[in-house]
């Protein structure tokens, strides 16, 4: 890399030169293990693990010089955002901890730090990130991308009209970006219905619901999210430490809010909505509460989880059939593996939704029936730590997919 070049780059990243600070020589050794460490950062691909160490050898050497400080900060940043690419908010929070206290008028570290902690899906993860934000925009009130993150974190607390003003704020610094523009009107269509809505709170659940919708009903199914959570969370072997928000519709209310199809009774997107008409029984709300609650579990437990897996264990979650599921395929034609990966997210044919959904809860039942939950566990726990869907199905169940697929399509019952 060229010498111009490999400036502009370590400027970009933070780095700065002794050359351009420094008042008086600094000890030889540690301007070696600086301009060491700067070497790392300039490489193709950097070398981040041997640049971290090599800043901090020159920091031992001089603590409280602010040139090291920073080129160490900007080091921890890009290891940090590694994590973040990678799921690891943990890591990226602990190193991002340290490179704001190195440099704490970088606002980009603030930022990144607020990213990990939104990451982490908590309820103090969510919390820590408000406050992060909240201090980069006293700093810089023009900060889109702390706007943004911030009106994220509004809209899961269903604080709309604040999230709203964000959004709008966001919009006015960069008017022609489309991305500000669909979130503002995805805010400002939630806010025209649930303007008037009210809320109840339990200890994990917080219940907002239409005023047409009585005190008690929406008391009775606050009390039916404490119970379904208790046992999934069990059954997953995971706790989420999130408060969720479940919000009650009318029909109407519900499509106008969430832009979807009249047949969908539910839907889990950070919060928890809900169909409710006046025939709806308590049993039809308990299984469709516990399919979008496995749904929140699944996303806080191991985010890469494929979509054919995610709607096959939340449809067992609701307590569907998944042995009747393979046996209806016996009056159909047989399915390939790949129709498991099929985008069903824009679908309109509601036919192919239900194979799709009867698909995804037949072949997750059979790969339940081999090794029970802690199979499925596994399987997670792969998803979880990184691995991609081939190496963690294998990892979990000693096959491939595609044969797991076939073993279950030869126990269909011949027509």
């Amino acid at each position: 890399m060229g010498v111009m070049r490999r400036r502009i780059l370590l400027a970009l990243l933070g780095c700065v030169p002794w050359a351009t600070t420094a008042r008086a020589e600094p000890p030889r050794a540690a301007v070696v293990a600086n301009e060491r460490g700067l070497a790392h950062l300039g490489a193709r691909p950097a070398r981040l693990g041997p640049a971290v160490d090599a800043f901090r050898e020159a920091r031992r050497t001089l603590p409280a010089d602010q040139t090291v400080a920073r080129n160490l900060a900007a080091a921890l940043a890009l290891q940090a955002r590694r994590q973040l690419d990678s799921r690891r908010p943990e890591e990226a929070a602990t190193l991002l901890r340290e490179a704001r206290e190195l440099h704490p008028e970088r606002i980009r570290y603030r930022v990144m730090l607020a990213e990990a902690w939104i990451q982490l899906g908590s309820e103090v993860g969510r919390l820590d990130a408000r406050d992060e934000l909240a201090a980069v925009l006293e700093l810089d009130p023009d900060h889109l991308v702390a706007l943004v993150q911030l009106a994220g974190i509004d809209y899961q607390e269903r604080r709309l009209e604040e999230g709203n003003r964000r959004l709008e704020h966001a919009k006015r610094l960069r008017p022609g970006d489309d991305r500000i523009k669909a979130r503002q009107a995805t805010m400002e269509r939630e806010l025209r219905v649930e303007r008037l809505y009210h809320s109840l709170e339990g200890s994990v659940f917080i219940v907002r619901h239409a005023p047409t919708i009585p005190l008690q009903r929406a008391q009775t199914i606050l009390s039916q999210c404490e119970r379904a959570w208790t046992e999934l969370c069990g059954r997953f072997d995971h706790y989420p430490t999130d408060r969720i928000v479940v919000t009650l519709y009318p029909p109407d209310d519900f499509r106008e809010a969430t832009n979807l199809h009249a047949w969908v009774a539910g839907v889990s997107d950070g919060t928890i909505r809900l169909t409710v008409r006046t025939s709806t029984t308590a049993a039809s709300i308990e299984r469709t509460l516990r399919h979008e609650l496995a749904h929140h579990i699944l996303r806080d437990l191991a985010p890469r989880t494929p979509v054919w897996l995610h709607e096959g264990l939340a449809q067992l979650a609701e307590g569907r059939d998944g042995a009747q599921a393979t046996r209806n395929f016996a009056r159909r034609s047989a399915p390939a593996v790949t129709e498991l990966d099929r985008s069903i997210l824009r679908e309109r044919d509601a036919r192919r939704v239900a194979r799709y959904y009867e698909l995804a809860l037949a072949f997750t039942h059979a790969l339940q029936q081999l090794q029970g939950d802690r199979g499925m566990q596994a399987f997670l726990g792969q998803l979880r730590d990184g691995k991609s869907e081939g190496e963690a199905i294998r990892a979990a169940f000693g096959r491939t997919r595609a044969e797991l697929f076939d073993a279950w399509k030869a126990t269909i019952p011949r027509r």
